[in-house]
């Protein structure tokens, strides 16, 4: 199962994961029944560490769960799916994705 450690909110506090835990609706109730959960952001540097030690604390190790972190992060992974000629991997990937609505924005 995949993460993607763009939502850096989790990043922030111990609270924050104990609530988003907690909740029955959480995404993270989708990757329980996964063994192995890749994390990653474009680069994997900053926010995916972050993310992933949250994660292996709050939810994976309690589940039996291992977290793994895709080395060099996405953008590792699209010139990796090129230099092997599978474009395929990188299905409905755009490096320029669309800008929210402006009701979608906080």
């Amino acid at each position: 199962m995949f993460f993607s450690s763009s939502s850096s909110h989790f990043c922030k506090t111990n609270r924050a994961w104990k609530q988003e835990i907690a909740n029955p609706g959480s995404a993270f109730r989708k990757v329980a029944s996964h063994s192995i959960i890749l994390v990653h952001c474009m680069y994997s540097s900053n926010r995916t560490p972050k993310f992933a030690t949250g994660l292996l604390r709050y939810f994976a190790r309690p589940n039996g769960q291992t977290v793994v972190i895709l080395t060099g992060g996405f953008h590792n992974f699209q010139d990796a799916a090129i230099a092997a000629g599978r474009p395929d991997l990188r299905e409905s990937f755009s490096p320029n994705p669309p800008l929210p609505e402006p009701h979608d924005l906080p």
